[in-house]
């Protein structure tokens, strides 16, 4: 919802409610950013590193996908002051 976002919206509070009530995701890609910093943590855990392989166990073809999100925020931060 814009609301969440800082904007104001014509969204009605209880239908803002009423989708919250049911799981409804305001900010998608902040919930996936919270899913992929929660799957780095546990790799950590399992692993005592961050040094996630490129590709996916098993194959020389498949990225990982944590591993391209590693690299997305690496590239997103170096511009960053």
């Amino acid at each position: 919802c814009d609301k969440t976002a800082g904007r104001s919206s014509t969204l009605s509070d209880a239908r803002e409610e009423r989708l919250a009530s049911i799981g409804f995701v305001w900010l998608p890609k902040e919930e996936t950013w919270d899913a992929k910093f929660a799957e780095l943590a546990a790799f950590r855990q399992s692993h005592g590193h961050v040094r996630v392989p490129f590709y996916v166990a098993g194959s020389t073809k498949k990225a990982n996908p944590l591993n391209t999100w590693i690299h997305w925020n690496k590239k997103r931060d170096a511009g960053a002051p």
